[in-house]
């Protein structure tokens, strides 16, 4: 942390008391000051939460239950308040909870205490991934760019320089947004806040019966995409004005290709598709346009949202218990149809069935564990952009309006849901099999929850503060998919819409992206509220917000800082303003998926589909670091420890495409009888989807005719030798800070 050790200890000291219930009024301030004044302190806010999260469960619920189970304790129907302090309708075993409450919270911080100790030690031993930058600090090594004036790039000028975007009309109207305050915050949201946006459109998706969406809309006209980006410039560069940067100027073909395949279809662009665009003289804004068209309509694009979307639902472990491949058969399906968001989610949220015929329910059946507390977190996280996982121990420290109550009003909604494993025939090997689904039950209990000083409570159903029907005929999961797209403001579509430009830009309008709400407010709260009023109107068409966010000026623009915007450093804690394109690594399916685009490896002698499918699950698992947390949380990103640079240097993978098997690509180029220039830059073209720079191209042909008058010296062949040198080359690309960073 950047605290000093003083300020450090008081943090600790006000976390404590938050956790037992013991803040006074001056200590709350003290804490927001903290807080609000520090990224760093935040994020050990959090970090501290959830570790009191998962050992308060462990400790206080066990994990000898049931997945998904939870007594009946009382019946919710006729209760007209949301807390119930009646002593009459209080749990039998209530009378003794509050006196076991004491000293088994008091092991809780005992052991809170150790492990965040551990953590904290820990985190002085971590291996950070650093971009390498070049000389001049502008970018990452050997991310140069061959422009007009270098002999190493037959392009002309105007193709190496392509006509930029047509600037948008500045006569865009004002935002006739109001203030928005989320549902259960009852305080003005101060200005500069956006609203959530308007009411949801969109059509049951649910297995009978459905929740009961709205009506669905129209969805988006091909022929609005220009306005709404055009909305979107000029949104931005009213931003650029009032922070005072300049953007960065346009990124050339060679780096926007590469960068939006990433995005878009999850790999680099093989080197012919790289060829045909450098070499096509079309305008840059038509090229690209329909080239984002095209990729949209591509089978890598569904399987890249497929694997994106899962793995933010469940993880990528193969350890745990879930229907993984019934669950991406699920999003196969939906994105191979564009079906609408709203759809989906209703899928989701309210799934019933067993998981191998409905893969929807795999989501919660993964969550709907210690009383589907996780599961209540991470719906929240993920559908509504708001973090609530602290609030089942105690109020939110910096927004007082949000309550232990709500949490555990919106935990109420999955408490009809059981999760049964049952054992059945497969028709097809006869085999008995178990079978796992999900169930809802007519039931209409009330939760009860312990406050930090040992009280228990009772609530009835609410999202957020609109009371749901306490019924048992009342299917809290149906309203819940409904409630979360219902209205004039539906959080979930501002949600989506965070989460998907920081998915294109590194970082989304708040940070965390999943935590939004008045006490982290929006950097650009207009544009968000555009681009989600917009998403909502086309009908939660997916492809509709992507084609908006690729095709706007930002998105353009080159990744290397320039003197009008050398303050824009999100990386440092200041807020993005999007004025040129973020670094960001690759996630371990990118960086495989490139791997195998670049060099074929998986069509080397020998290989085989399910060798194939092996390796890529052998080469994921490296990747994988699961944190032991009650959301199932963990980092796949690469981020350059040791065992990850190792696979990169040393894998079967990359050894297997840097050799000369019959099939690879490296095997075609070095049997290809061209000049060692010609080789030089199909291999840079292939790993970093552009020639070689004149200055690069001089050093490698240096290094080439070095290690061929060494091999005549020696008695080897020249020829080998030189192969060679190439191999070394082409490892060295696949090695490289720019093929591992989207940029």
């Amino acid at each position: 942390m950047n605290l000093t050790n003083g300020r450090h200890d008081e943090l600790w000291r006000l976390l404590e008391a938050v956790c037992e219930d013991e803040l006074a009024p001056a200590q709350v301030a003290r804490l927001e000051e903290l807080l609000l004044a520090d990224r760093e302190a935040r994020r050990f806010y959090l970090d501290y939460i959830g570790l009191h999260g998962s050992l308060y469960w462990d400790t206080a619920v066990g994990s000898d239950g049931e997945a998904g189970e939870s007594p009946v304790v009382g019946q919710a129907a006729g209760v007209p308040s949301r807390v119930v302090n009646d002593p009459k309708l209080a749990a039998p075993a209530t009378a003794t909870g509050s006196a076991r409450g004491a000293p088994r919270r008091r092991a809780f911080h005992r052991a809170a205490a150790a492990a965040v100790a551990v953590l904290v030690a820990l985190g002085a031993a971590v291996v950070v991934f650093r971009v390498q930058l070049r000389d001049d600090g502008h970018g990452p090594a050997m991310a140069d760019r061959a422009g007009p004036d270098a002999p190493g790039d037959p392009r002309p000028p105007d193709a190496a320089h392509p006509e930029a975007i047509p600037a948008p009309p500045s006569d865009v109207p004002p935002s006739d947004h109001q203030p928005f305050t989320l549902p259960g915050d009852r305080r003005d949201s101060g200005a500069g806040q956006s609203p959530v946006i308007a009411a949801a459109p969109g059509g049951p998706a649910v297995p009978a019966p459905s929740p009961v969406l709205p009506a669905p809309r129209a969805r988006v006209a091909p022929g609005s995409v220009e306005a709404v980006v055009a909305v979107v410039n000029e949104r931005l560069r009213a931003g650029w004005r009032d922070v005072v940067v300049e953007p960065s100027p346009q990124a050339d073909d060679s780096e926007w290709i590469r960068r939006v395949y990433l995005d878009l279809v999850g790999q680099i662009p093989p080197a012919d598709d790289v060829e045909r665009f450098l070499d096509d003289r079309r305008p840059a804004v038509v090229k690209r346009a329909e080239l984002i068209d095209r990729l949209l309509d591509e089978p890598a694009y569904v399987r890249h949202w497929t694997t994106v979307m899962t793995n933010l639902l469940i993880g990528r472990s193969l350890d745990r218990d879930v229907n993984r491949p019934a669950l991406e058969k699920f999003f196969r399906d939906s994105f191979a149809a564009n079906r609408p968001w709203n759809e989906i989610a209703a899928d989701l949220v309210a799934a019933e069935g067993p998981d191998d015929e409905n893969g929807a329910a795999t989501f919660l059946i993964a969550h709907l564990n210690n009383q589907a507390v996780p599961a209540t977190a991470i719906t929240a996280r993920i559908f509504l952009g708001v973090q609530v996982g602290c609030m089942q121990c105690h109020d939110h420290p910096l927004n007082r309006d949000w309550k232990q109550e709500q949490f555990w009003a919106l935990n109420s909604l999955f408490k009809q849901t059981k999760v049964e494993r049952t054992f059945a025939v497969d028709p097809r090997s006869g085999r008995r099999a178990e079978r796992t689904e999900l169930v809802s039950l007519p039931v209409g209990d009330l939760t009860y929850f312990e406050t930090p000083r040992g009280v228990v409570k009772a609530v009835t159903p609410e999202f957020f503060d609109q009371p749901i029907d306490p019924g048992p005929e009342v299917n809290r999961r149906r309203e819940l998919a409904r409630l979360m797209f219902d209205g004039p403001q539906p959080l979930a579509a501002r949600a989506i819409v965070n989460r998907l430009w920081a998915h294109f830009f590194g970082y989304g309008f708040t940070r965390p992206v999943d935590d939004m709400g008045p006490h982290n407010p929006p950097t650009h709260p207009e544009l968000l509220a555009d681009l989600a009023d917009r998403f909502v109107e086309s009908g939660y068409d997916l492809q509709a917000l992507m084609r908006w966010i690729t095709r706007c000026d930002a998105y353009h623009l080159t990744s290397r800082a320039a003197a009008g915007n050398a303050a824009d450093l999100p990386d440092t804690g200041e807020p993005p303003a999007f004025s040129r394109m973020y670094l960001k690594p690759m996630t371990a399916e990118q960086l495989y998926d490139s791997v195998l685009v670049a060099t074929r490896a998986d069509l080397a002698a020998g290989s085989s589909w399910e060798s194939v499918s092996r390796r890529r699950q052998e080469w994921l698992q490296q990747f994988v670091h699961a944190f032991d947390t009650e959301e199932n949380d963990e980092a796949t990103h690469f981020e350059g420890t040791i065992p990850q640079a190792l696979v990169m240097m040393n894998g079967d993978l990359v050894r297997t495409a840097v050799a000369s098997d019959r099939g690879t690509f490296f095997a075609q180029v070095a049997a290809d009888r061209t000049s060692d220039v010609e080789k030089i830059r199909k291999l840079c073209l292939a790993a970093l989807s552009r020639y070689p720079t004149e200055r690069e191209l001089r050093a490698i042909r240096g290094l080439v005719r070095t290690a061929a008058a060494q091999s005549v010296r020696t008695g080897r062949d020249p020829q080998a030798a030189t192969i060679d040198c190439l191999r070394d080359v082409f490892w060295a690309c696949l090695n490289s800070s720019e093929f591992r960073l989207v940029h």
